[in-house]
């Protein structure tokens, strides 16, 4: 027994670096301390991630009570002080995803007000006849998280008195979700059925009524963003507070190769980078050809765009700030060669 109980205090004791280095024997100096226990990572105990029907993101979550914060792919989505222990709602479209990402709940438990973060790995890859496919790529993990070293914060809103907002410490790249694109082959249907948008009478990208053709889209993030396109030098689709809004478009083989610019701007007075404007665009126009019946697309994938943020003190032509709009008149229907980075090539 006594053998026992000297194996134990060695276990539970840590000797000093007084007694270490002065040659003691192994226990003198022992504070008989136990080592403080790991940090606690419970209470996120579920999280369910899908892509619906009409191609909008969703999920399902359970845990403790608290106050949670959602976030999509590094974006704080919802902010919810009074979670009660289940909760699910709507994300960004499923077009905002990117090859692997996380969706991530932190939260702040009731018990003893100390944050967690759960967290599932997942994101938009190709399937089956080069549909776009939402996968769940892990499991759910759980890490404990000092307040301090949380991803957001929450402040003061100056829109309304009392209000506040979440306001990401890693500001994003862009106003808008970057592109996706995917290369659909013969006979596959149109992702969520929802078919593209095609309505620009300057340049009309030509859908037909099936595959093949490239497929891709972008949502407006927050921010209350603003932002023109233009395909192959033309005109194509503009919209202004845009974070509500998902645009579908799908082009021919025929219409290859394609050239898109996109500039985009962030107009929430709130938002650290108001008025500024990126532009956004693939490295090289997407080439698109059929070879034994079968869509090849490259340069479409997400690494193939670039976002390049314009000066300070630029403003797109025709757009208006006062009024966060574009001026149908003074807009170029055509993009200047000074605004094009495909000019020359």
């Amino acid at each position: 027994m006594m053998l026992k109980s000297f194996l134990r205090s060695l276990r539970s004791c840590r000797p000093s670096l007084l007694a270490l280095s002065l040659g003691l024997p192994l226990l003198a100096g022992c504070d008989q301390k136990d080592s403080p226990p790991p940090p606690d990572p419970s209470g996120v105990t579920r999280l369910e991630v899908s892509c619906g029907g009409r191609g909008f993101l969703g999920y399902h979550l359970w845990g403790e009570p608290g106050v949670r914060v959602m976030r999509w792919w590094g974006r704080s989505w919802v902010y919810d002080p009074g979670f009660v222990g289940e909760a699910w709602g709507g994300g960004p479209g499923c077009m905002s995803a990117p090859e692997r990402g996380a969706v991530e709940v932190y939260l702040k438990r009731a018990r003893d007000g100390r944050w967690v973060r759960g967290w599932v790995e997942a994101g938009l890859v190709e399937g089956a006849g080069g549909s776009p496919e939402f996968r769940v790529l892990g499991e759910l993990k759980t890490q404990a998280v000092e307040e301090a070293d949380l991803p957001f914060e929450h402040v003061p809103d100056p829109r309304a008195a009392g209000g506040s907002y979440l306001k990401d410490r890693s500001l994003p790249p862009a106003p808008i979700w970057l592109p996706r694109a995917f290369c659909l082959q013969p006979g596959v249907g149109w992702p969520w059925g929802v078919e593209p948008g095609n309505q620009s009478p300057y340049y009309p990208p030509v859908a037909p009524e099936a595959p093949p053709a490239l497929y891709y889209g972008y949502e407006g993030d927050v921010g209350d963003p603003a932002f023109i396109e233009y395909t192959n030098g033309k005109y194509s689709a503009a919209r202004a507070h845009a974070d509500s809004v998902a645009g579908f478009f799908a082009v021919a083989p025929a219409d290859g190769p394609l050239r898109v610019v996109i500039y985009a701007s962030w107009r929430a007075e709130w938002h650290p980078l108001y008025g500024r404007w990126v532009r956004i665009y693939p490295k090289e126009p997407i080439a698109l050809r059929l070879e034994g019946g079968r869509l090849v697309c490259e340069g479409y994938r997400p690494a193939d765009w670039v976002v390049e943020p314009m000066p300070e003190g630029f403003n797109f032509p025709g757009f208006l700030p006062e009024e966060n709009d574009f001026d149908d008149f003074n807009t170029p229907y055509e993009l200047p060669a000074e605004l094009d980075p495909y000019a020359g090539r």
